[in-house]
């Protein structure tokens, strides 16, 4: 019974989570003004470079070491300082 319940919860999240998204979308809201659209652009060179960044480390380190049971650490460490450099260049770019 509890099952059903969490399952009928999703659903309904799910579906308005999904028509909340496309009007934001169609109204230019929240992620999708003009502005963050800019600065998605922008700032879009940052994403590869990051990324590719922190996947040389994680193959370097694995293959040096032979760390691989260890390794993956390195991707929730990298989320979340992702998401604090983002944060601060987007600080940065409201000061001014």
């Amino acid at each position: 019974m509890i099952l059903a319940l969490v399952a009928i919860g999703v659903l309904l999240t799910v579906r308005v989570s999904i028509v909340w998204g496309s009007y934001q979308m169609l109204l230019e809201e929240g992620d999708y003004s003009r502005e963050n659209k800019v600065d998605s652009k922008r700032y879009e060179f940052i994403n590869g470079a990051y990324w590719c960044l922190i996947t040389a480390g994680y193959l370097a380190w694995s293959f040096i070491e032979n760390n691989w049971n260890r390794s993956w650490i390195i991707w929730p460490v990298a989320g979340v300082a992702y998401a604090a450099i983002y944060g601060i260049i987007k600080a940065l770019r409201s000061k001014q």
